[in-house]
């Protein structure tokens, strides 16, 4: 399956609100960021087009009255998909534009799996069309931690190694994404960290620039201790850089990536629910929570 394909347009009728939808580009991501700031929402700076350049059918714009008003993105894979929770303009918050802007979607998405990250107020009209909840994600955020030691085996993630990230990458979400695994480890303002330990890719991380806070995703990481190393290399990259904040979204099960962030200061700042929509005869692969010290994002996975 490649990416899924939105129809330009459809007709207002197609919702009671009243909203219709065209395919949007990545002339609209900027609008989008700024929807999305100061919501809580975990988009970094870039993401959108990023993922529009891999998707190019992926983001889906709300129409009401000819003005764009939400907006939300699915990527489809072999065999499965993943969509963001709507992002609405804030002049339209409190007007019922969700739930008409998931209709959409989810009328243009083909038989697979499908997971999202919904909003803890949207988790019973997603389970009405067939969703269950996986796990709880839960976003840390706080000021940069004060430096750690740095251990030798982390270096910037380089060429020799997006192979084995991407393997990596594979065991934290239910599909294949070599492509955007690689471009997010390495666009505009992006820092990549890997955990070398006798020639092999133990763990890789990922800082980017975000709205109010530099945004650590994903970390992948065979055990604790490298998760921890990759953490606190992250964060002292950003602090050099200026970034006075950081934050990181972690799925609840994992423990040790939970106990990880309260270690180094972080707090709970906001959550949302891992749902996933089965497919009859088309199973969803396993994710490796053990491994997922920090999700890519909750917009994309």
């Amino acid at each position: 399956m490649s990416a899924l394909q939105i129809p330009v347009a459809r007709p207002p009728e197609t919702t009671t609100a009243g909203i219709h939808a065209v395919r949007g580009s990545a002339a609209d991501t900027a609008m989008i960021e700024g929807w999305a700031g100061g919501t809580g929402r975990s988009l970094g700076r870039g993401d959108m087009a990023l993922l529009i350049r891999h998707h190019p059918g992926a983001l889906l714009i709300g129409i009401l009255d000819g003005r764009p008003v939400s907006a939300t993105a699915t990527a489809g894979y072999d065999g499965f998909c993943f969509t963001g929770a709507p992002i609405v303009d804030p002049a339209f918050r409190g007007r019922g534009i969700e739930e008409p802007t998931v209709e959409l979607v989810l009328s243009n998405i083909p038989d697979c799996p499908v997971a999202l990250e919904a909003p803890p107020g949207m988790r019973d009209f997603f389970a009405a069309r067939g969703f269950y909840t996986r796990w709880r994600t839960i976003s840390f955020a706080g000021p940069v931690p004060a430096p750690r030691a740095t251990d030798a085996r982390v270096a910037p993630l380089h060429a020799k190694l997006y192979g084995q990230a991407a393997v990596l990458d594979a065991r934290c979400f239910p599909a294949d994404r070599t492509a955007l695994a690689v471009d997010w480890s390495q666009g505009p303002g992006r820092y990549a960290l890997g955990f070398v330990e006798g020639n092999r890719l133990r763990g890789y991380g990922v800082i980017r620039p975000g709205i109010g806070a530099a945004r650590i995703g994903p970390i992948c990481a065979a055990d604790p201790r490298v998760a921890a190393a990759l953490f606190d290399a992250l964060a002292e990259h950003a602090g050099q850089h200026g970034a006075r904040a950081i934050a990181i979204d972690v799925p609840e099960p994992n423990r040790a990536a939970m106990a990880l962030c309260e270690t180094r200061g972080l707090s709970y700042d906001s959550e949302t629910l891992r749902m996933v929509r089965s497919c009859p005869g088309n199973a969803e692969r396993a994710v490796d929570l053990t491994m997922l010290y920090g999700l890519t994002s909750r917009e994309l996975g």
